[in-house]
């Protein structure tokens, strides 16, 4: 059905395929729903939180990092109250789990020997880091200057070292699977 008077067309305006009405009869038209954020909105700024993470994160690890490689408090080198820490194995995460905290803390922990089952990575990680004994596992076990022992070996091992080795007078303990 098209408009009544054809030479006034936009006067009129359809609200279904057979009505028409006057344009200012026509009720208004319908405010437009808030535009939503696009896909590429919302990918920057999930990209900007992903950044944000990723920098908090670096800065932490950062943070940690230089804490734990810069040398700690100076105390007297004759204090007996340390704790005299003996280390059994040469792994890697024997710096990052003993001896990096260790350097942190020199007033209350000392780490007088190491072990390892080839006796040159136990005599090049005692030189490296100022241990004053190193041999294989037996001898810092037996060693009476050894207090606790630190075992950072297989975890299959660490049960084994921690009750069948260590004599009375050490503690072990044993790096967390």
């Amino acid at each position: 059905m098209a408009p009544p008077g054809d030479d006034d067309v936009e006067e009129w305006v359809a609200l279904d395929n057979d009505s028409f009405v006057k344009t200012h009869d026509a009720p208004p038209p319908l405010p437009r729903p808030p535009a939503r954020a696009g896909a590429r909105t919302r990918a920057l700024g999930l990209g900007s939180i992903v950044i944000a993470l990723v920098a908090y994160a670096v800065a932490g690890l950062a943070g940690r990092t230089v804490r734990m490689v810069t040398a700690g408090p100076r105390c007297a080198s004759s204090d007996a109250s340390a704790v005299r820490i003996g280390l059994l194995g040469a792994a890697k995460v024997a710096p990052w789990g003993l001896l990096h905290p260790a350097r942190r803390l020199p007033c209350d922990v000392k780490v007088v020997a190491v072990g390892a089952r080839d006796v040159s990575r136990a005599a090049r990680l005692a030189r490296a880091w100022g241990i004053s004994s190193h041999g294989d596992y037996a001898s810092v076990l037996a060693s009476r200057e050894v207090e606790a022992v630190y075992i950072p070996l297989l975890n299959g091992l660490h049960f084994e070292y921690a009750t069948h080795h260590c004599p009375i007078h050490s503690a072990p303990t044993s790096h967390p699977p």
